[in-house]
């Protein structure tokens, strides 16, 4: 059991995080500690939503496996190893990978959900890092907006397509995989009226 916590401006690796205390969500990036927060209920309901298409994908497709988070993904875990994160989902074709508490290396796809509180880590830190790191496809989903940014890795670098909420989006990487908007974002507006008319 992890009995420690993380001091800030401190340099920490896979190792360290394994001590910290249980009952905080923590991430690693580059040896910087982030403080996981506990996400919103729209979050969650988007999650759910997405998590229940990709699955839908991987069943057919077995060749797949999807994992939601809190999973962890040691993104340089044969190097460095002072990356730590834990995206809302995430797609891959290797089981070599998987171990018991962490997936070792890169995904294939990489989705993240932005949040007031994470927004600027999901869209920076996190962003910059995989793509850094060359993830193949990585997917950052704004509720607010609403709309999904989809970065793609390529030899000359990256590119990036936007969809809106009654989009679909194919994947350029997991191939065969296509994902329908309209009732992710539906069932966002859905809880956020119910939210506001019971504040």
């Amino acid at each position: 059991m992890r009995k420690s916590r993380p001091l800030k401006n401190k340099y920490y690796t896979y190792s360290d995080y394994l001590k910290w205390d249980d009952d905080v969500y923590y991430e690693l990036i580059d040896g910087k500690v982030f403080v996981f927060p506990t996400p919103p209920m729209v979050h969650q309901a988007i999650l759910g939503e997405l998590l229940a298409q990709f699955w839908k994908f991987a069943k057919i497709n077995t060749e797949y496996s999807t994992l939601m988070m809190p999973y962890d993904v040691r993104l340089d875990f044969d190097t460095t190893d002072n990356t730590v994160v834990k995206p809302d989902i995430f797609v891959s074709s290797d089981i070599k990978k998987f171990g018991e508490l962490a997936y070792m290396g890169v995904p294939d796809l990489i989705l993240e959900i932005t949040c007031p509180a994470t927004e600027y880590m999901d869209k920076f830190w996190k962003s910059k890092k995989y793509m850094d790191i060359k993830t193949p496809e990585i997917w950052i989903v704004e509720p607010d907006i609403p709309m999904v940014s989809v970065l793609l890795c390529h030899s000359e670098g990256h590119s990036c397509d936007v969809y809106g909420a009654k989009d679909k989006i194919k994947s350029s990487v997991i191939k065969g995989c296509e994902i329908d908007l309209a009732p992710v974002f539906e069932e966002a507006e859905k809880l956020e009226k119910i939210i506001k008319k019971n504040l």
